[in-house]
């Protein structure tokens, strides 16, 4: 495997919010694959980025682990803006991010590291992200599609030549693109920052690989019903909706109002709980009582 000269490629961000490490499937995953492949820790640095209110003392891995504990939670956006920094002083070209719900195996990280050698010289390849599936569902890489839901694709590897969105775990971002779009993320810091990753990612060109891995995720989106606690939700559609005003044409917001009156509909006949519906309805009743620059405006106070 090809080398930079201070000998690493990667460094793997892993967010903690309000759970142990011990706890974590994505650090389990971390500390078996190292220490079944000892040669990943050759080319990664790990940072664990904790947003919890009370610091941790980590357990122990086969390489040094940074520790970065923000009681204020910042969200993903703080972690990925640490991340950044310490990459560009180490001159490391990737950051793999890992939400603390993820699981894989030592080959993860073993393909990921071929990979990130073959494309560190291909700079229009801004991102390379593994298949990942929640349980038996497969739920990322998606491609995108005008006014509709974007669908997963599968059995798919190398670079894409259609443009594709992603979830944030388990995908790896260029740092000179990180470093392009850092200040435009300031309003998603904690949801919807995957979406305008891979927006801004393919608004400026740049290309998507897919690589031949496929990870475990947790993802309670699947299921708001059961899974998604009612504030998480509600940040996730507002997060959603603020996406869909900063970046979707006048026939795509329609579009996306129309859905939302689907989902509110679909939830008030099938829901357990009540107040799911309720915000969904909140939301869309915003959207069709205010402008979109009211909004976005709105959203900067």
């Amino acid at each position: 495997m090809e080398h930079r000269s201070n000998g690493l490629l990667l460094l793997a961000v892993l967010v903690l919010y309000k759970e142990r490490a011990n706890d974590s499937a994505s650090f389990h995953s971390l500390r078996r694959a190292l220490f079944e492949n000892s040669e990943s820790a050759s080319f990664l640095r790990v940072l664990v980025y904790d947003n919890s209110p009370e610091p941790q003392v980590l357990p122990t891995l086969s390489i040094n682990v940074e520790y970065v504990h923000n009681p204020k939670n910042g969200g993903p956006l703080a972690a990925y803006n640490e991340a950044l920094e310490r990459a560009l002083k180490s001159n490391i070209p990737w950051i793999l991010l890992l939400d603390q719900d993820t699981e894989f195996d030592a080959t993860f990280l073993e393909e990921l590291g071929r990979a990130a050698a073959s494309y560190v010289g291909q700079e229009k390849v801004a991102a390379i992200v593994p298949q990942l599936r929640c349980q038996t569902t497969p739920i990322s890489p998606a491609r995108r599609r005008f006014g509709r839901s974007p669908v997963v694709i599968e059995n798919f590897s190398g670079v894409a030549p259609f443009p594709i969105t992603a979830l944030n775990s388990g995908s790896t971002m260029r740092v000179t693109f990180l470093r392009e779009i850092t200040g435009v993320s300031s309003h998603f810091w904690l949801d919807c920052l995957d979406f305008l990753m891979f927006e801004e990612l393919n608004r400026r060109g740049y290309k998507v690989a897919v690589c031949n891995a496929t990870l475990r995720h947790g993802l309670s989106a699947i299921d708001p019903d059961r899974l998604m606690p009612t504030v998480r939700y509600e940040n996730a559609k507002s997060a959603e909706s603020l996406f869909v005003d900063f970046y979707r044409s006048p026939l795509e917001r329609l579009l996306y109002d129309v859905s939302l009156l689907r989902q509110y509909v679909r939830q008030k006949m099938t829901f357990k709980n009540r107040q799911i519906p309720t915000i969904t309805l909140r939301i869309l009743k915003r959207r069709l009582m205010s402008s979109r620059k009211s909004r976005i405006v709105h959203s900067n106070s």
